[in-house]
């Protein structure tokens, strides 16, 4: 059994900074999130015809295949539209960001800084951490920056430490 990929996250708020840790086991993916977000759901690919069977029941939907801006805009939308159950979906850009929708309409773009551009495992991450925070009952609107270390376990590339800056569509 391949072990579960561990990313070590940092939230920073207008309330402070709060770390948590996000576990994510391999696909189709049920990750945790530790305190203060403490939180258990399913994450699945919709990149992935292995995790079809998974789609309607995934709580979060991570794409791992980056695309131009616009199309991986319309694809968040598109997934949450097929996936009512769907809390949050996201699909990694290829100019190196992230856009994360929001069950409601709400978009949200994860904007590298300081030159590290993170894995699609912590992109992952960030997507299972953003569930979490809703879950938590706190608002998007509230997020700013978030800091996603390496992580470690299975399917790390060796990855440093990335610090995204969350901007609203």
């Amino acid at each position: 059994m391949t072990p579960a990929f561990r990313t070590r996250v940092a939230v920073l708020s207008p309330a402070g900074v709060r770390v948590t840790v996000v576990r994510t086991a391999p696909p189709p993916h049920r990750s945790a999130v530790t305190a203060p977000f403490a939180d258990v759901h399913v994450c699945a690919d919709p990149d992935r015809r292995e995790d079809g069977r998974w789609h309607e029941y995934a709580d979060v939907l991570g794409g791992s295949r980056p695309l131009p801006v616009r199309r991986a805009e319309r694809r968040v939308v598109g997934v949450l539209d097929r996936h009512p159950g769907c809390l949050v979906a996201a699909v990694p850009r290829a100019d190196g960001g992230c856009v994360a929708g929001v069950r409601g309409g709400r978009l949200l773009v994860a904007l590298p800084v300081g030159g590290v551009v993170p894995s699609v495992r912590q992109w992952v991450a960030f997507a299972s951490l953003l569930h979490s925070w809703l879950v938590a009952g706190y608002s998007v609107d509230a997020l700013r920056t978030v800091v996603l270390d390496g992580g470690a376990g299975a399917g790390h590339g060796g990855a440093g430490a990335a610090r995204v800056r969350v901007v609203r569509l």
